[in-house]
C-alpha cells in the first residue's frame, strides 16, 4: 500500500475501533442482532462515514457458531456471547475488526475461550514481519489452539488475510491458500476463532501494517473482556 492508502486505512481502523466503544455503551439484552447492526451503521453515518467494508456480522448465542452469520431478529439474552465483526471504508480502503461482548458476567468457559484467542493472536502478531511466511503465522496460532484442545474443526478458517481496496485479498494467512511472504506495507488481519456448532462462537480480529521489524496494530478498540452489566 502507498502512503495515501495507509493513511486511509489508519482512519478507517480508528473510526471502526470507535464503533466498538459505541457498542459497549449501547448493547443491552432484549435488542435483536439487527437492532445492533442498524444502530452501528447509524453511528457511523452520524460521523460522516456511510461506506461499509462488508456486511456487518452481529452474532449472538448459537448464531456465533457460524463465522459469517448475518444479523437476524434473534434476541440478545443474558449469558450470550456476541461476535461483532464490522468495518468502514475510507477513500476506497477497508477496515476489518472483530470484538466480543458478553451479556452479564462471563462464565469461566467464556473467559477461557477469549483468553485463548488473545494469546493466539499475540503469538502470531509477534511472528509477523516483512519476509516471513504468511502461512507460518497461521501455524503458530493454530498450534497453540490445538495444544489447548481445539483442532481445525473448531478453528475452521485461516488466521487472516490481506485487506485494502478489497476486504479479502492476498496475502493469505492460511494453510489452504497459496503461500505468500509478507511484504513491507502489507495490510493484514489476524483473527483466530473458535466455533462450537449449536452452542456459541468466539473471534478476535485486528488490522496490522507489516513492516521490516514487525507489525503495527491499527485497530485500537479495547481487548480486555467486555461484559454488559444487567440490572
Amino acid at each position: 500500500m502507498n502512503k495515501l492508502e495507509i493513511a486511509a486505512a489508519e482512519e478507517a481502523a480508528r473510526v471502526t475501533s470507535d464503533g466498538f466503544r459505541f457498542l459497549i455503551e449501547y448493547v443491552r439484552p432484549g435488542m435483536t442482532e439487527q437492532d445492533v447492526a442498524n444502530a452501528l451503521r447509524a453511528y457511523f453515518r452520524a460521523l460522516g462515514y456511510d461506506a461499509w467494508a462488508f456486511r456487518f456480522i452481529i452474532a449472538s448465542g448459537r448464531n456465533a457458531a457460524a463465522p459469517h452469520h448475518h444479523p437476524t431478529n434473534a434476541v440478545l439474552k443474558k449469558g450470550h456471547s456476541i461476535v461483532c465483526d464490522f468495518g468502514v471504508r475510507v477513500r476506497g480502503i477497508c477496515a476489518d475488526m472483530t470484538r466480543m461482548l458478553f451479556l452479564g458476567t462471563p462464565s469461566a468457559r467464556q473467559k477461557r475461550m477469549y483468553a485463548l484467542l488473545r494469546t493466539a493472536q499475540q503469538r502470531a502478531a509477534k511472528k509477523a514481519r516483512a519476509g516471513v511466511s504468511a502461512r507460518a503465522t497461521d501455524t503458530i496460532a493454530r498450534a497453540y489452539l490445538k495444544q489447548n484442545g481445539y483442532n481445525n474443526r473448531i478453528f475452521c478458517h485461516g488466521l487472516g488475510h490481506g485487506v485494502g481496496k478489497r476486504i479479502h485479498q492476498p496475502p493469505w494467512l492460511s494453510p489452504k491458500k497459496k503461500e505468500h511472504l509478507l511484504a513491507e506495507n502489507d495490510m493484514i488481519t489476524i483473527e483466530p476463532g473458535l466455533y462450537f456448532k449449536g452452542r456459541d462462537g468466539y473471534r478476535l480480529e485486528d488490522m496490522y501494517l507489516v513492516t521490516s521489524h514487525g507489525v503495527r496494530e491499527l485497530t485500537n478498540a479495547p481487548k480486555d473482556i467486555r461484559s454488559i452489566t444487567i440490572t
